[in-house]
């Protein structure tokens, strides 16, 4: 780059008539061409953003001290329009983390791969709820820390070719929803790739559209429990027949239910009410069970742990867990028993 066409020993001016005179400028330009040209270098590898990890040590800014419009990169601010390496998407949005090669950072987060709890998935804040050391944003069960893997999970439902109705071809998609058309009677769909699991997770919601007869007799008792809810610990199933711990809202009697079939208790139409000590079966919801209106579930089983519970559409949860070793490993499905119900997103986890 050509900063002055005359020599920097040249100190003087030369008049229109030939008379040289004393140029008192020209001792300091050469000065100011040097500063002109390293500026020029420094705006050309700050415009560049140039990754480079010798440069941390030396990082001077951050999110806060830079203007609305530019980045800190390297310890440099610079505006986002000259910063093509690092918009704001890649640096995060408040740059909570040292800017680092992207090379040492698959998801451009600004945390190293082998510092980050989501290394696949951005997640600059790095928070983790349950302290698994998997972070909240790929963590399948992020308040559970004993889950973490996903297995399965479905948003909007196409196709019913993950589930294997076990009672009858009643279930079908409808408005991208997972459908059980059968009032009366036990259905249920088991869910494919999902088998021989002694530690699992299950979270999705669903709505009761209407009730009928449940077909079921509960700890001898006769009393209709129209209900909806999914099975954990599948085993043996058929028609009639099939081994599981259930859990599910009861329409009728308000209730938080929590049961298991054993042996041929399906084909005595028969179940098994858990119940919490000196408590009726169940857990009272203390509201009435509303049709077409959502309600989220959660259930999991690990070693001889069962729970399950209810988001209610207040917000509010009713939750009712209890110990039991009858079934050790299974599978998992969705049931209806005496109600047509609509099965939103599903979402099974087991440890990591």
């Amino acid at each position: 780059m050509t900063f002055f066409r005359r020599s920097s020993a040249l100190t003087a001016r030369r008049q229109r008539d030939g008379t040289l005179i004393p140029d008192d400028n020209a001792a300091v330009r050469p000065a100011v061409g040097v500063v002109i040209f390293a500026l020029t270098l420094l705006s050309a590898a700050i415009g560049s953003c140039v990754f480079d990890d010798s440069r941390l040590a030396a990082r001077s800014c951050s999110a806060q001290a830079c203007a609305d419009g530019s980045v800190c990169c390297q310890g440099y601010c610079i505006a986002t329009s000259q910063c093509p390496d690092a918009s704001l998407a890649d640096l995060a949005p408040a740059d909570l983390a040292p800017d680092i090669a992207p090379t040492g950072d698959r998801d451009k987060d600004g945390v190293k791969d082998d510092q980050d709890n989501c290394p696949d998935t951005k997640n600059p804040t790095q928070g983790d709820f349950d302290g698994d050391q998997v972070g909240d944003a790929c963590d399948c069960a992020p308040s559970d820390k004993a889950f973490s893997k996903t297995v399965y999970d479905v948003g909007i439902y196409t196709s019913t070719d993950s589930f294997a109705a076990i009672d009858g071809a009643n279930w079908r998609i409808f408005a991208n929803l997972l459908e059980q058309q059968q009032v009366n009677g036990l259905q249920r769909a088991s869910l494919s790739g999902v088998s021989d699991s002694e530690a699992l997770w299950i979270e999705f919601s669903v709505r009761l559209l209407s009730v009928g007869d449940d077909g079921l007799s509960f700890d001898n008792s006769s009393a209709n429990s129209p209900m909806a809810g999914a099975v954990l610990r599948t085993a043996q199933l058929g028609a009639e027949r099939g081994v599981g711990y259930y859990c599910g809202i009861d329409y009728a009697n308000l209730r938080l239910l929590l049961a298991k079939t054993r042996g041929n208790d399906l084909a005595q139409q028969s179940m098994t009410l858990f119940a919490e000590p000196f408590a009726p079966p169940g857990r009272p919801l203390k509201q009435s069970v509303l049709l077409e209106t959502n309600y989220w579930i959660t259930m999991s089983v690990s070693g001889s742990q069962i729970s399950c519970r209810v988001r209610l559409p207040n917000q509010s949860h009713i939750e009712m867990s209890v110990t039991d070793t009858d079934l050790s490993v299974g599978g998992a499905a969705l049931y209806t028993a005496g109600a047509v119900a609509q099965f939103g997103p599903v979402k099974v986890c087991v440890p990591k």
